[in-house]
């Protein structure tokens, strides 16, 4: 297990220190990217390759909206590609999906960039939102309830009593008029 886990970090360390050293952007890359979940070898492109990155310029904002939207699909596409070998049971712990997640949302933000396009916007929240509905609806925090009355009830009724009885010492002392020193 724990050769299997150094196996997998040692793999995403030499994509990012490949990517560092070649300075190429990711998303335009025609080399294919080593998932990082899987270790069968089997490889993934984050999206198609697009060698637009020039023309989008002369583009309408409903051109580039367009061309957006049938990139992200690729994105998501990556995605599930990647999620399916992550385990359902899995799907709750950020260690296991932090690395999916995080390529997920890169793909995204690079391809707005790319396009000119804001982010985040209504279609990658679409996606995200998506995501989170298919992988990570189950993945609920411990919900928090009221402690029973019998503990309740003195922690609210100790400072209601304690406070007429401390106004009454303040006027008490402050009635003889001299300072106490």
């Amino acid at each position: 297990m724990a050769l299997c886990r150094l196996r997998r970090a040692l793999q995403l360390a030499g994509l990012l220190l490949w990517w560092v050293f070649l300075k190429e952007d990711p998303y335009c890359v025609n080399a294919e990217l080593a998932n990082p979940v899987n270790d069968s070898g089997e490889e993934w492109q984050p999206h198609a390759v697009t060698d637009q990155a020039t023309p989008l310029l002369n583009l309408t904002i409903e051109e580039i909206e367009d061309w957006y939207r049938s990139q992200v699909e690729n994105c998501w596409k990556g995605f599930i590609h990647l999620m399916s070998h992550v385990a359902s049971r899995d799907w709750c712990n950020w260690e296991m999906i932090s690395s999916p997640y995080s390529i997920f949302q890169q793909c995204l933000e690079g391809l707005a960039e790319k396009g000119g396009y804001y982010y985040p916007n209504m279609c990658a929240e679409s996606y995200i939102i998506k995501g989170h509905k298919t992988y990570f609806s189950n993945c609920t925090s411990q919900y928090l309830f009221d402690p029973p009355e019998d503990i309740l009830l003195p922690i609210i009724i100790a400072p209601i009593c304690i406070i007429p009885f401390l106004v009454m010492l303040v006027v008490w002392k402050s009635k003889n008029g001299k300072p106490q020193i």
